[in-house]
């Protein structure tokens, strides 16, 4: 990378009486001025620079785009539901989500979260859930939905055992994660569980997998305000995790038996305070953008040969 000298633009704009010299300082000037835009106060990433650019296209996401944003109303959320049953029946986390008629999945921590879809143009591709410790303004939509199945009504509106889904299935961490949430309502910051990510196959891009990460973290950080977070993924993505500053909570992975399936999984925890400067500024941009807009858009579309698993939960 080539280093460029403040000195030498000062040196010259001490001559900048001088008409002929002003072009020369004017050149390096942007030069520098580009410099730390881009590698200072951006962190100097590249990918960075790139989300930038696809930003700029995505300003007025057209139909061929994908965006990331709340459910707009029950039909919204109907759809996204019978989605996420859909993915999960057909995947390697089938054993999460019990066969029913009705073809949608829900449970006890529906209630008490915020249901974020991925669509392509207007059309649902995927879903996440953000769960929190009190009901959201979902949970009479959520009843609703569940009033056509008894059982998915009586599920529903069971008391959950524990305040986030993950916790019961990683014991052996129990203490760690009660000293990550105590310290957290301590420090009046409310945590959340970022859970139930199901994305159709045909849509598993890298790239977009990527982005959908960082999306639902500058909308639960820096919009709904949820300053610590819990996950629990497959070992293959913790890399992916970590590179948003999430932490392993424990130190390997728990094989999780259920309904006669197994699958190992990672518990992972998030403290926005551990945030570098340039994510932190990415993070409040994006934020920014979907206060103004109410979606996080990008400026690509599907990929004609996506790769297999690249996005599963």
């Amino acid at each position: 990378m080539q280093h460029l000298s403040l000195s030498r633009v000062w040196r010259v704009s001490d001559r900048r009486d001088d008409s002929r010299f002003r072009p020369v300082i004017n050149r390096r000037l942007k030069k520098v001025s580009r410099f730390v835009t881009d590698h200072a106060f951006l962190g100097g990433d590249k990918y960075t620079m790139g989300l930038l650019n696809e930003e700029r296209m995505a300003d007025s996401v057209n139909s061929e785009g994908y965006c990331y944003r709340e459910a707009a109303d029950v039909s919204e959320l109907y759809a996204l539901l019978r989605l996420r049953y859909l993915v999960y029946r057909r995947g390697p986390l089938a054993g999460f989500v019990a066969e029913n008629p009705s073809e949608l999945d829900l449970d006890c921590h529906d209630c008490r979260s915020r249901h974020f879809g991925v669509f392509f143009g207007t059309t649902p591709v995927g879903y996440m859930r953000v769960i929190q410790e009190t009901e959201t303004h979902w949970a009479e939509m959520i009843r609703e939905v569940a009033s056509s199945s008894p059982l998915l009504f009586a599920k529903v509106n069971i008391a959950p055992k524990a305040p986030f889904p993950s916790i019961p299935y990683f014991p052996n961490n129990n203490v760690e994660v009660e000293e990550i949430l105590a310290s957290a309502r301590s420090a009046k910051e409310p945590p959340c569980e970022a859970g139930r990510f199901a994305l159709l196959p045909e849509h598993r891009l890298p790239k977009l997998g990527y982005r959908l990460v960082e999306a639902s973290m500058a909308i639960f950080t820096y919009v709904l305000g949820f300053r610590v977070c819990l996950i629990s993924c497959a070992p293959r993505h913790v890399r992916l995790y970590s590179s948003f500053c999430f932490h392993q909570v424990g130190t390997q992975a728990e094989t999780i038996r259920i309904n006669f399936w197994s699958i190992d999984r990672v518990l992972m925890s998030f403290n926005e305070k551990a945030l570098p400067f340039h994510l932190r500024h990415r993070l409040r941009m994006l934020a920014e953008r979907y206060q103004r807009t109410g979606e996080i858009g990008y400026g690509f579309g599907a990929a004609s040969n996506p790769i297999s698993g690249a996005a599963r939960p």
